[in-house]
């Protein structure tokens, strides 16, 4: 019998796109759920995973920043330069942790030093740069 029902799963058609998805649920009833409801949690994208609510911090390297860190709210890691304003050191990375207070910390590539500060009101006030050697 066991045998029989995987020969059954494997002539099932595998499919690219579909509409809604059939789950077998608790006790053997067949349910139907929409694809646009599993789409955040079950995408491994850009748009989909990363970008659902359930995973809003999660981190990704957003590229080179060049602008006021004062401004920079956005969860993610960025390499920095001599442009950027006030930031604790000119060259290095800056890791950003937004969960609605925000923790910013930034690495100086010259030496092993790290720099952080906290916003307890969403980037509208930061707290002094604290450094770490």
């Amino acid at each position: 019998m066991a045998k029989k029902k995987l020969n059954e799963v494997d002539q099932v058609a595998t499919l690219k796109d579909s509409e809604h998805i059939m789950v077998r649920m608790e006790g053997g009833a067949i349910g139907w759920i929409k694809k646009s409801d599993l789409y955040p949690v079950a995408s491994k994208d850009i748009n989909g995973l990363l970008s659902s609510s359930i995973f809003k911090t999660l981190l990704y390297y957003k590229g080179t920043y060049t602008g006021d860190l004062n401004d920079l709210t956005e969860s993610g890691y960025w390499m920095t330069n001599s442009s950027i304003a006030n930031g604790r050191f000119n060259f290095g990375t800056i890791l950003v942790l937004n969960t609605y207070y925000i923790l910013q910390i930034q690495s100086y590539a010259v030496s092993s030093m790290l720099a952080y500060r906290t916003s307890v009101d969403n980037g509208k006030t930061w707290n002094e740069w604290k450094t770490m050697s």
